[in-house]
């Protein structure tokens, strides 16, 4: 419970922070401090400090300038050392990592008072594996092909200048002048190149690796461990509750969640627990199979359990291939008949797949089952003998043993993909949505199935909110028309969930005006509306200010920019060009120089992107941010409500779209000091039933309408 020991612990951290660090105590501060502490610390447990009941989560909208950091910080850190329960805290953006890193944290352990140790939680891929990087660097020295993992490495071996980077990341690594954390290299190496030397969790081979005692991973693992608080993402925490909890990060049961940038949660959720399956790909990397266990059954020890496995193989991969080539004869005749032959995709409506389809489906599971099971079984016999092995035969079986998990890591993902198509879409419960993408390949065009969820729901409460001792979820842009209900239906959350707005210290009306111009357009209009705003754009941008212009997509960006008056196209630097660090860079640099700078940008720029000052003074954006109609996943929501009677558009595209409105417009008012402008060029929130409603979940600006 609260107890006044407590509340004095949270009080003293509190009031040494801001005196220390010169802040000044806001009134939502105060107020989320209050929220989260009396949640957490309410929990009911029992006499072996574990959960039992609910009442253990709470959601907290803190506007803009709250500081909400430190006021989960100090109320949830000493109800979790109270308690004895790990304190993991998940953002979605490598930035705020960072800044909680690198200084929120530093700071708390400094001035507030609180003894306590923290560690950053990341994936094995960021990580160096020593064990694949000898096996490819000795394959590159090697003439014996079979040292490669699998063909298309023959087909893409080391050029001399990536082979002398691999050769220069293994000597720094077993010289201790790098502790292989990828974003510790002095020097970047790019994404293909670093994936030859990471690793994942099917091909580990954990204590039985030869560099067991050195793995930078399992030393960063034992780190975390022992941290009273763990600083994680979202995808990582997602990853540890698919691998059942515990085995990333802290048990869930044994830890509080703090969920920054909560809103970004449930489609990190859809993204994680989706699948896919490429047809031509897999036929290839399943064509090295039998190559591959014919390879090392000569290998001595092996041949009881492989030749047993290679007795029944020809058979399952005959099977896999006729029926793989039935169902791309199935889809291309699905394209084919497709009114536009431009696309790109086929959806089945509702998720529900033909009965064909279905059939063909549950043919290619039980196949992919079966190659599992054996797969598998050579698993766990390479996995036995990396026991007696001795040192020089032992670097031969882990990377036979990392050849074989990939495989079977690829054929249990294609058993789960198929045995979703296989499954009758129309059960009456949340539906899953299923599409087709053809893919065009050099030389070759092929055929991808993809299967996800709808909504996260489930999948949320099942892995996470059932499982946590406590989790409080905060963002600036939590409610979408001033209530929670977008996010208790998107997250699943439980129906007892505390609720809280907190108010941001902007004083709206004075510092920023909202604005649409008499002169804004309906985009339906189309070719109308790209002309209108090319006009209004020439007429709005001030070529001595600071301005931020974002478009919803990038052919709509492009084509203004193309036409926009060649005096201000001088001064836009546009997302396209360059990174987001550089486009900041850059638009920092002229504006500390005394010149005007134009962003032009997308909607990814609504997040993560903190110009304060005079470095943005005016924000225009161009239309709506209603997402794209015709994405698969929203688009079977959308049919599944309609089947319930229920109005997807004013239950999913409108809150939706007021988050994002919402987002944008947060790019204006960093401080409380900043003052400016936001320009809205779309007629429809002034036009439409929902544009009320959308104007009056925005922050208190002055309007100006037109």
């Amino acid at each position: 419970m609260l107890t006044d020991a407590l509340k004095q612990t949270i009080q003293q951290c509190y009031r040494a922070l801001l005196d220390k660090k010169g802040y000044r105590a806001r009134y939502g501060q105060r107020q989320m401090i209050a929220e989260i502490a009396k949640t957490l610390a309410n929990i009911e447990i029992n006499d072996k400090g574990l959960r039992v009941g609910g009442e253990h989560i709470c959601a907290v909208e803190a506007g803009t300038g709250t500081g909400k950091t430190i006021a989960y910080l100090v109320a949830a850190l000493p109800v979790a050392l109270e308690q004895n329960k790990k304190l993991v805290i998940s953002t979605a953006t490598i930035v705020l990592q960072e800044q909680l890193v690198q200084k929120d944290l530093p700071d708390l352990l400094r001035y507030g008072g609180l003894p306590f140790s923290f560690a950053l939680a990341k994936g094995r891929g960021r990580y160096l594996c020593l064990s694949k990087l000898e096996s490819v660097l000795s394959a590159q020295n090697s003439k014996d092909p079979g040292q490669a993992l699998f063909e298309d490495e023959l087909e893409d071996r080391l050029d001399k200048a990536s082979f002398r980077k691999l050769e220069k990341l293994h000597a720094s690594f077993t010289k201790n002048q790098w502790d292989g954390d990828r974003d510790h290299l002095r020097k970047p190496v790019k994404n293909k190149l670093w994936q030859k030397v990471t690793t994942d969790h099917n091909q580990c081979t954990n204590r039985r690796c030869t560099h067991f005692s050195t793995c930078s991973y399992f030393l960063a693992r034992q780190e975390i461990g022992d941290a009273d608080l763990v600083v994680a993402n979202h995808d990582l925490v997602l990853a540890d509750q698919a691998l059942g909890g515990g085995a990333l990060l802290p048990a869930p049961a044994e830890s509080i969640y703090i969920f920054d940038e909560a809103h970004h949660l449930p489609d990190k959720a859809l993204n994680h627990f989706n699948q896919h399956f490429r047809i031509n790909s897999s036929k290839q990397w399943l064509g090295q199979i039998p190559k591959f266990l014919a390879q090392i059954t000569a290998q001595a020890g092996y041949q009881p359990v492989l030749e047993e496995q290679l007795e029944h193989l020809p058979k399952t991969m005959s099977m896999l291939n006729d029926n793989l080539a039935f169902a791309r004869e199935i889809i291309t005749g699905l394209f084919e008949d497709e009114q536009d032959e431009a696309s790109q995709y086929w959806r089945f409506p509702r998720g529900q797949v033909p009965e064909e389809i279905r059939v063909l489906a549950s043919n290619l599971s039980q196949l992919f089952s079966q190659l599992s099971m054996s797969l598998e079984l050579v698993g766990n016999e390479l996995n036995d003998k990396l026991n007696q092995a001795v040192t020089d035969s032992k670097q031969v079986i882990e990377r036979n043993y990392a050849r074989i998990s990939v495989f079977y890591s690829r054929s249990v993902t294609s058993q789960s993909l198929w045995q979703s198509y296989a499954q009758d879409g129309d059960q009456g419960t949340t539906p899953v949505a299923r599409w087709l993408q053809s893919i065009d390949l050099p030389g070759q065009k092929d055929y991808e199935l993809w299967s996800s969820p709808v909504m996260a729901s489930d999948l949320l409460m099942e892995l996470l909110w059932q499982r946590c001792h406590g989790a409080v979820l905060t963002s600036a842009t939590l409610t979408g028309l001033n209530d929670f209900n977008r996010i208790h239906m998107r997250m699943g959350l439980p129906q007892d969930t505390a609720y809280r707005t907190v108010p941001s210290p902007f004083n709206y009306q004075q510092a920023a005006t909202f604005e649409v111009p008499v002169t804004a357009v309906d985009p339906k209009s189309g070719f109308e509306f790209e002309q209108s705003l090319v006009q209004q754009l020439n007429h709005l941008i001030d070529p001595k200010g600071a301005t931020l212009v974002l478009f919803t997509a990038r052919q709509q960006m492009h084509a203004v920019l193309e036409k926009i008056d060649p005096a201000l196209k001088a001064l836009i630097i546009s997302q396209d060009e360059v990174s987001r660090q550089e486009l900041i860079r850059r638009h920092r640099a002229t504006i500390d120089a005394g010149s005007g700078s134009v962003i032009f940008g997308l909607s990814s720029l609504t997040e993560g992107i903190d110009l304060p000052g005079k470095y943005v003074n005016h924000v225009i954006i161009a239309k709506l941010p209603f997402s794209v109609p015709d994405d698969p996943v929203e688009a079977t929501l959308n049919e599944w409500l309609k089947s319930q009677g229920r109005n997807p558009f004013w239950e999913i595209s409108v809150p939706d779209a007021t988050i994002k409105l919402k987002q944008a417009c947060g790019r204006l008012l960093r401080s409380e000091q900043d003052v400016g402008r936001i320009t809205l060029l779309d007629r429809r929130v002034t036009t439409k039933a929902y544009g009320k409603a959308m104007l009056d979940a925005l922050p208190d600006f002055k309007r100006v309408i037109g």
